[in-house]
């Protein structure tokens, strides 16, 4: 855990009951809606996620890798991924 507090706030939401509840909640409800869906809307759907779970891997990623948000490290150089 971070030794900031701000941080230990923020991470302790996603270790709570609270947030666990909600997801599958969450989860339930878009299972639920997606079984009354044609196939290309479920295809489309997986591609989206597939997408947005990319961006937020990169988002951390470059972090982690301390670049920035175009790729490049300080000194101009591209991150690979």
């Amino acid at each position: 855990m971070s030794p900031e507090p701000v941080y230990q706030d923020w991470l302790a939401i996603y270790q709570s009951a609270e947030y666990a509840d909600g997801l599958k909640r969450q989860i339930d409800l878009l299972d639920r809606v997606a079984e009354q869906l044609p196939e290309a809307v479920l295809t489309e759907m997986r591609r989206d996620f597939l997408i947005s779970s990319y961006a937020e891997l990169a988002f951390w990623d470059m972090g982690l890798k301390r670049k920035n948000w175009n790729g490049s490290d300080k000194d101009g150089e591209l991150a690979t991924y």
